[in-house]
């Protein structure tokens, strides 16, 4: 059953509008006398409520601004208005402001407000169901169907962005290549869906361990990039060594039955802001040489 807040300053207006959306539409109707009163009950449950009615007097004081607080809400409700005939600059101004219909009272009905307030509800929920749908598609436009971490395009988009924003303001920014060690070894030895699981792990972790500032995006099968503002390298190197501890405590977890570890390469402004990436590539690189050296070193001849 579909609940309605009927925002009226008028007793007697609002006992009968209340009779109509009942006693036709079985509506559930909780009414409210100032436009106050009506926000902070929006305020307690938007959800709850499938429309707002506003019964438009001039008792009703503050109307512009509660349209307002109703329109600038998370989840922004539809509004109907029922105003006297002569209030045309009110009805336009209130369109611009969550008002999706408006029925002049001297025209009013029970059939027309009934009507009225369910092709409102209708027309509402279509508008949800369409912006999740273009929700859906940005975000497969913009993000790694694997990591759900952005893809190289829209990681380059955001990136350029910060870094334009970074020289003019003379602001440090700090670049990260991570490269998952031995991927190639994990896919031939435990089968693709443990490569894939391999990923996933990293992506959780490293959107743990970073800031929501952070950008972070897969950059080609096994790298991924992350982009730190306001991030110098000595702050850079210490976030990745917690990085380090994090996937350490991850392996012990044993949640594959792979051990992860990755090659890390950083650059910062510090040392200018051109080639940011390029240099944390080459830094990545002689990390993951430096690793295999390490290997070999560490590891016992063969008789």
């Amino acid at each position: 059953m579909p609940c309605l807040l009927l925002l009226s300053a008028d007793e007697a207006q609002t006992m009968l509008l209340s009779t109509m959306l009942i006693t036709s539409a079985q509506f559930k109707v909780v009414s409210a006398s100032t436009c106050e009163q009506a926000y902070q009950i929006l305020l307690d449950d938007t959800r709850r409520f499938s429309t707002v009615v506003v019964n438009f007097t001039k008792s009703l004081n503050d109307l512009t601004l509660f349209l307002n607080r109703v329109a600038r809400m998370a989840n922004p409700i539809p509004i109907v208005l029922l105003c006297e005939r002569g209030n045309e600059n009110l009805i336009i101004s209130s369109m611009k402001n969550g008002v999706k219909d408006c029925i002049i009272k001297d025209e009013l009905t029970e059939t027309r407000l009934v009507t009225t307030v369910l092709q409102v509800i209708e027309a509402h929920k279509f508008e949800e169901i369409n912006a999740q749908f273009q929700k859906q598609l940005e975000e497969r436009a913009n993000l790694d169907f694997l990591t759900h971490t952005l893809n190289r395009h829209r990681f380059t988009e955001l990136y350029e962005y910060e870094l334009s924003s970074a020289r003019r303001y003379k602001r440090p920014l700090s670049v990260a290549m991570i490269d998952l060690d031995d991927f190639k070894h994990i896919n031939d030895a435990f089968g693709h869906k443990i490569g894939d699981e391999a990923l996933m792990a990293l992506s959780v972790l490293l959107k743990a361990q970073l800031r929501s500032a952070d950008l972070i995006g897969r950059f080609g099968g096994d790298e991924f990039i992350v982009a730190m503002p306001e991030t110098d390298f000595s702050q850079a190197q210490t976030t990745f060594k917690r990085i380090r501890e994090a996937l350490a405590a991850f392996n012990q977890s044993e949640q594959l039955p792979c051990k992860l570890s990755v090659s890390i390469g950083i650059s910062s402004s510090d040392s200018g802001y051109e080639g940011l990436i390029e240099r944390a590539d080459a830094a990545m690189y002689q990390s993951k040489t430096t690793h295999k050296i390490h290997q070999k070193i560490s590891t016992p001849p063969r008789d």
